[in-house]
């Protein structure tokens, strides 16, 4: 599962030994030990990993991941997701960039 939150973007996966819990990645520290820092209330539990697909990472139980949606759920309190996410700056461009890339899904989809 992929998470674009305003906070940050991080990649959600069964933890493979351990099926009551997640392994939470990110490819930015800073992005992984503030979603957990305000959506779990944990700190300090990120991993560096380097050489992986994602080089930062935490493992929360599945009730932390449920409670940390639901956290994220209600802080949705702007019009643009791009714009609050990023505040003009390369993050903005980066997701928007992700945006118009999803479009080509309209293809497969259809219109209608």
């Amino acid at each position: 599962m992929w998470l674009f939150l305003t906070a940050g973007f991080v990649s959600v996966v069964q933890h493979r030994d351990d099926s009551s819990k997640v392994l939470v990645r990110s490819r930015v520290r800073a992005d992984l030990q503030g979603i957990l820092e305000r959506y779990v209330d944990r700190k300090g539990d990120v991993v560096s990993n380097q050489g992986t697909d994602y080089p930062f990472r935490a493992v929360i139980s599945k009730d932390e991941l449920r409670e940390m949606l639901g956290r994220s759920v209600a802080d949705v309190d702007y019009g643009n997701f791009k714009i609050a996410a990023g505040d003009g700056d390369i993050r903005e461009e980066i997701y928007h960039r992700v945006w118009n890339e999803l479009r080509g899904l309209e293809e497969i989809g259809g219109t209608g």
